[in-house]
Parts: structure tokens; C-alpha cells; sequence
């Protein structure tokens, strides 16, 4: 199913996240409730799944725990600037693949609302 999410891509947010490809880290921006907003190439490679499916899914579909990834966005409501790490395994493919084959990876969360100020 086609995703609704359109891409920050011309937006004034857009800007923040331009650098985002040239890191080899894999990076996802994702809303409160979870729904992935961006990613950069490397975030694309690491799952095998292009932005054109990532954007506007839920960040939890591609986790063994997604559990532990909705949890960590739970606890980063409500505070501006809280954070959370955790290892935990990404599925390659998503939750609807039939490869079976997970990659361990360590879980930096952050919130930062947009008007707040900076953490």
C-alpha cells in the first residue's frame, strides 16, 4: 500500500536533514507515534527497503522488539529534550519479509521538538 507521507524534501525542515546521506550511519527520523518522516541511504541499505516504503510507515515494523522501540518513543514524549540507547535487532525487509535475517544495532532516541529550544 502506497504510503500517504509526502517527503520533507521542500519544506523548511528539508534543510536540517540534508547531510543526513553522507553519513555512514543509519539514521531515521521518526514522529512520536512512530511513523518514519525521513531516512538517509545508509538507513535504506542497512534494511534493504527504499525511502519511497520507509517514509510514512511505522519504525517498529522493522524491529524484532518493536516493543522497545515504542517504548523509547513513549518515554521521550513530554520531555524536549530526553534521550534513550539500546541494542536491539532490526528485521532485513521489514515485518513482511520472508527472509528471517536480523542485523544487531545500537538505538540512539532523541526528542527534540521543533519550536523548543536546542538540546
Amino acid at each position: 500500500m502506497p504510503s500517504k507521507h509526502k517527503p520533507l524534501t521542500n519544506t523548511p525542515q528539508a534543510s536540517r536533514y540534508a547531510g543526513l546521506d553522507m553519513l555512514a550511519t543509519s539514521v531515521a527520523v521518526v514522529r512520536q507515534d512512530g511513523m518514519i518522516l525521513e531516512v538517509n541511504a545508509a538507513f535504506e541499505d542497512l534494511l534493504g527497503v527504499s525511502n519511497k516504503v520507509l517514509l510514512g510507515s511505522q519504525i517498529a515494523n522493522y524491529f524484532v522488539d518493536a516493543n522497545a522501540i515504542s517504548e523509547a518513543l513513549k518515554g521521550a514524549n513530554g520531555d524536549d529534550c530526553a534521550a534513550m540507547r539500546f541494542e536491539a535487532h532490526v528485521l532485513l525487509g521489514g515485518a513482511t519479509s520472508t527472509q528471517g535475517l536480523t542485523v544487531p544495532v545500537h538505538v540512539c532516541s532523541r526528542q527534540q521538538a521543533w519550536q523548543a529550544r536546542p538540546c
